[in-house]
């Protein structure tokens, strides 16, 4: 994210690339979420 807001700062144009990159992080991290959340349920000592 750093870099993109480098970018973003000097009025650049932010690279395919670099775009790609902070969109699959974005979906791993969504992803990553949703599997806490369904985990939660299934740990002992989980109040509902």
């Amino acid at each position: 994210m750093r870099e993109v807001y480098e970018h973003a700062v000097r009025g650049e144009t932010i690279p395919a690339e670099l775009r790609l990159w902070v969109r699959r992080d974005q979906v791993r991290a969504t992803e990553r979420a949703l599997e806490a959340i369904d985990i939660l349920p299934r740990r002992p000592g989980h109040l509902p």
